[in-house]
């Protein structure tokens, strides 16, 4: 990747004019074509697209790197194109100025791309001052991507920070669930059939770590919920201890007064079988001996996998609660097709619109369109 970085017509820093030229070529562009020099610049196997791995020329962080990407890839398709790029420069310049993304673009240009043209060995490996500059600048745009993920929203939770529950999300919409050895506390095998993600963690009094509610069905048809956790040691990935059910003691995880009362009636639309609610009708559904959760409206029929929460009640003295935020759902069950709508719960109502964003995929893991909530 480096030689072809090295060699690329994409170094535009005009050596005639001295230490300044790439400054004064950075003022005489537009901001598009610094964005399209950056891609270009990443883009090293030349396929018009920019993968994880490319990415990382820019942020060495996985943590970062993976966020950042998933933003990027607004369709989840696991490569971001130069229109989702553009886009999300474009957005970065609505929060926060024009100045921002061309600031941060051109900063990266300057110190990568002059430092790749001019401060590679013979060899054709990086020198040590490069890497140190390199290193630093890195560091740089970390930072600047913690406050960027972080800006201008309700919740400050970022959907790719549960890439740790992939291996739940990938079994329910491939409809192999009952495969995950979930358990109540009573060692009663029960079958997951969505989660919901986006309160936690938080911050202040009632602070709570990383966890995700999972829903699942019982036997006798019953739906119950409990928290489902990454490890300990490594929050990259599942603890598949927590989906056991645990009522106390180190791995306790059934939740509390609050949040059950929070949960609870998403539960109860499921429960023995579904029921009926403001023009949506719901159900559970066994495809290849899983269950899954289905709500219909209309002619449309949603099997749900992920639900995500971007605003809820605070107040614990609330009369009503809410929860606000996008469903993420398959129109077909065999097709890892995905689909997202807005909704909201109020009290015992659930109200979904009829607007439908997608198809997004294959990576079941949305990216921030479940966190951009149209307004009334």
């Amino acid at each position: 990747m480096l030689r072809s970085l090295v060699g690329s017509e994409m170094c535009i820093r005009d050596r005639s004019t001295g230490g300044h030229g790439f400054n004064d070529m950075v003022m005489a562009v537009e901001p598009t074509q610094l964005y399209d020099r950056l891609f270009d610049l990443l883009d090293a196997d030349n396929c018009g697209t920019l993968s994880l791995d490319e990415i990382g020329m820019i942020f060495g962080n996985p943590r970062i790197r993976y966020q950042f990407f998933c933003e990027l890839d607004m369709d989840s398709n696991c490569v971001v194109d130069r229109t989702e790029w553009h886009i999300h420069f474009e957005r970065m310049a609505e929060r926060k100025g024009a100045k921002a993304p061309v600031t941060a673009v051109s900063a990266w240009l300057r110190h990568v791309e002059h430092a790749l043209a001019e401060r590679v060995g013979a060899d054709g490996e990086l020198t040590q001052d490069l890497k140190s500059d390199i290193k630093r600048v890195t560091l740089e745009f970390e930072e600047w991507a913690d406050e960027n993920h972080a800006q201008k929203f309700w919740n400050p939770n970022q959907p790719a920070a549960y890439s740790w529950m992939t291996p739940v999300l990938e079994a329910i919409v491939a409809n192999q669930a009952q495969s995950l050895g979930a358990k109540t506390e009573d060692d009663v095998g029960v079958t997951p059939l969505f989660a919901v993600a986006g309160a936690c963690p938080s911050k202040g009094m009632m602070a709570t770590p990383m966890q995700a509610i999972v829903y699942f069905l019982s036997p006798d048809d019953s739906v119950r919920f409990w928290w489902v956790k990454p490890l300990s040691t490594d929050g990259t990935k599942l603890s598949r201890r927590s989906l056991i059910a645990t009522p106390k003691g180190k791995f306790k995880n059934i939740a509390g007064k609050a949040a059950a009362g929070a949960y609870t009636p998403l539960a109860n639309f499921f429960q023995h079988g579904g029921g009926e609610c403001a023009g949506l009708s719901f159900s559970i559904e066994m495809v290849n001996g899983s269950a899954r959760a289905v709500i219909q409206k209309g002619d449309c029929r949603m099997w749900l996998s992920l639900v995500w929460q971007e605003e809820w009640t605070t107040s614990v003295m609330a009369r009503k609660k809410f929860l606000k935020g996008k469903i993420v759902y398959q129109r077909d069950c065999n097709d890892e097709c995905f689909f997202v709508r807005q909704y909201e719960i109020i009290g015992d109502a659930l109200e979904i619109v009829d607007e439908e964003e997608g198809p997004f995929g294959p990576r079941v893991i949305p990216g921030n369109v479940v966190k951009h909530l149209a307004k009334p």
